[in-house]
């Protein structure tokens, strides 16, 4: 026989005086106890470069973020899909396969004349936002690899998690997740997907064994950042816009969004991006935000 249940009022029931934790003296938020966090990394991080030479800290930042070094990357799969001539260049759409399953769409923007230097160009929002942009370096001479890095533009996904997360945490808040739980996060497959991308745009006959300049827009920030600290032999310039300044900035800002993806677990302890710019910027004095 089910007992006799007393159903307490709206008044009875709440168990601070205003029915919000926030409403108590002495509250502190998530985002009060994650500002405060951050500053204990601060400390541990600061302590952790002074003790520790740069091959160290990269050693770390490897280690975090399980980026394989470019020797152990496997050569790409090309397929060359369509080729269209244009004013004073030549655009070849092309599939570039990473590794098995893997395949990201690119685009070739080859000069009618001689290659006077070269140019990777991954943006959050995928190549054909950078379309133009593409076109004008080639008729100035510089042969171009726009890429959609996976899971960015043709790629993006559509596996969606409901409007209000993704409002917060980006529209690829589920496979980021997935991807994050799985300790292989965005930042660790674009960064490989643009040391691959970069080793065969020099490889390129075109080329001419020249390094490529890495431009970078949004969202593939960190990950280029990454890429080009990790690989100094490999990339010649990075230039940076309309990214993430730091992690630290994340943490600071109450409302910070659509940057999950971003996301290195337990980096701060030991570096953030500001680090990896300076070192970046020590080795290629050309290199801009």
């Amino acid at each position: 026989m089910e007992p006799e249940i007393t159903v307490l009022t709206d008044e009875e029931a709440l168990v601070t005086p205003e029915g919000q934790v926030l409403k108590l003296e002495g509250e502190r938020s998530v985002w009060d106890i994650n500002r405060d966090e951050a500053v204990a990394q601060q400390k541990l991080r600061e302590a952790f470069q002074s003790n520790e030479t740069p091959e160290a800290v990269l050693a770390k930042v490897r280690e975090l973020t399980g980026i394989r070094p470019l020797a152990d990357l496997p050569q790409p799969e090309v397929l060359s899909v369509a080729k269209a001539q244009q004013d004073g260049y030549r655009v070849e759409s092309v599939v570039i396969e990473p590794e098995v399953g893997i395949k990201l769409p690119a685009q070739f923007y080859v000069p009618d004349g001689e290659t006077k230097g070269t140019v990777l160009f991954v943006a959050g929002e995928g190549k054909t936002s950078v379309g133009s942009e593409c076109a004008e370096l080639a008729k100035s001479g510089a042969l171009v690899l726009a890429v959609d890095l996976r899971g960015n533009g043709e790629t993006a996904s559509t596996w969606s998690h409901g409007a209000q997360w993704e409002e917060f945490f980006g529209p690829s808040y589920k496979s980021s997740m997935l991807a994050y739980q799985l300790a292989r996060p965005f930042v660790t497959m674009w960064a490989e997907d643009i040391l691959v991308c970069a080793r065969y745009l020099q490889n390129h006959p075109a080329a001419n064994g020249k390094k490529p300049a890495l431009k970078t827009r949004g969202l593939t920030n960190v990950a280029a950042l990454h890429a080009a600290a990790l690989e100094p032999g490999l990339i010649g310039s990075v230039q940076e816009s309309e990214g993430l300044d730091s992690w630290v900035s994340v943490v600071n800002t109450p409302e910070q969004r659509k940057q999950f993806i971003n996301v290195v677990h337990g980096a701060l302890r030991y570096y953030d991006l500001a680090d990896l710019r300076n070192r970046v910027l020590a080795s290629r004095p050309e290199t801009h935000s």
